[in-house]
């Protein structure tokens, strides 16, 4: 912000490059013209105004920095050709401010060509002066080269520059725009977790005492007063999840979810047929789950269905369901490749884990035993009291 503030100042107190160039120019000519006028021996009014021809196309310096060197060399051209003409000092200096600007201001071929423009007028105006003047054979050939040559790469390193701050201010702020987002999807990740973690733990709870308060309802009689209060515990409790799923949806996602019941373990089928996988469920599991238990479930097979056909498409995969004890094993079974880029460092296994753990489960990713092909294993207890 400072730093904005700052080069606001400096652009409010500063004139316009188009009347700072006509000031340069005035002064110039100015100046080239009452030299000329002061030398003795010189052609009168045509030097003063080719002088001030030459230095006065300074004018065009940022609107039309071509036509500036043709009217500047064009006018030193001419000036060569007069009788018993020199260079004078601030001609010279204009020279100079248009050799700069080519540099600064044109690119690629264009600056070629005008340099290229300038280097055969100055060995014109060389050759001119060698004429009245007895000249060096090194004075003849490197001084244009000088004269002209310096300046423009000057400018050439002015241009490249204001190019490197132009991209390191442009990075600066792609960096703080990067640095904003990443803020942001931090926000919106620890605001996930935590939506996922009141799911799994306040609606799975507000779940069960709804079940329990119908299963009350219906043991107590028609004409019992208290069948009313339980029946208004449980639709208050109906009532609390649909909320719930919307403000979690909201925290999560930035918009309410949908109040339609998540889906559990009955779904695991849909999924499988879905996804192009094999399911076998042994008899011994259970065929209703706590409503939390079943959402982790589901959400273990999709999650490992998912990784199994981005990591290994066209594979054959199978998902079976077996109780161990008190424990419910989800295995997932492909005959891909097996590599170890299938464990990824993801958000997706990060989540299963969480998942899992938050039921008192494990999961296990790795190489199937016979060698070829990718196993995911997650336990799960199935009583309540296991989770600790």
């Amino acid at each position: 912000m400072a730093i904005a503030v700052r080069a606001h100042r400096q652009r409010s107190w500063s004139l316009p490059l188009p009347l700072l160039d006509l000031a340069i120019a005035a002064l110039l000519v100015a100046a080239a013209v009452v030299t000329e006028s002061q030398q003795p021996g010189v052609v009168h009014p045509w030097t003063e105004l080719l002088s001030a021809g030459a230095v006065g196309a300074v004018a065009l310096r940022t609107r039309a920095p071509e036509a500036m060197v043709l009217v500047s060399c064009a006018s030193l051209a001419v000036y060569a050709f007069l009788p018993a003409t020199g260079t004078p000092l601030w001609t010279f200096l204009g020279v100079l401010v248009i050799c700069f600007s080519v540099g600064a201001g044109l690119d690629g071929r264009r600056r070629l060509v005008m340099v290229g423009v300038l280097l055969a007028t100055a060995y014109l105006l060389q050759l001119a002066t060698s004429a009245n003047e007895p000249v060096s054979t090194e004075d003849l050939y490197l001084s244009p080269l000088v004269i002209v040559g310096a300046p423009a790469f000057a400018g050439l390193l002015l241009q490249r520059s204001r190019r490197q701050t132009a991209t390191v201010h442009r990075l600066a702020a792609e960096l703080a725009a990067e640095r904003e987002k990443h803020a942001h999807l931090a926000v919106l990740a620890e605001r996930s977790r935590l939506a996922r973690e009141l799911h799994d733990v306040i609606s799975h709870a507000v779940t069960v005492m709804v079940v329990q308060a119908g299963a009350a309802e219906q043991l107590l009689d028609s004409e019992d007063p208290a069948r009313s209060h339980v029946h208004a515990v449980r639709s208050t409790g109906k009532q609390a999840l649909g909320e719930l799923r919307r403000q979690l949806g909201l925290m999560r996602e930035g918009r309410p979810a949908s109040p339609s019941p998540l889906p559990g373990l009955p779904e695991v089928r849909g999924l499988a047929e879905d996804m192009g996988a094999a399911l076998q469920i042994d008899p011994e599991v259970p065929a209703e789950v706590a409503p939390g238990l079943g959402l982790t479930v589901y959400r273990v097979v999709q999650e490992a269905l998912t990784n199994a056909h981005r990591h290994a498409p066209g594979v054959s995969i199978r998902v079976r369901l077996c109780r161990a004890g008190t424990d419910l094993e989800i295995l997932v079974d492909d005959d891909g490749a097996g590599t170890s880029a299938a464990v990824g460092a993801g958000h997706g296994l990060r989540g299963m884990r969480e998942r899992l753990e938050m039921y008192g489960g494990h999961l296990e990713v790795g190489p199937r035993g016979e060698g070829c092909g990718w196993r995911v294993r997650a336990v799960l207890p199935l009583s309540p009291e296991a989770t600790g």
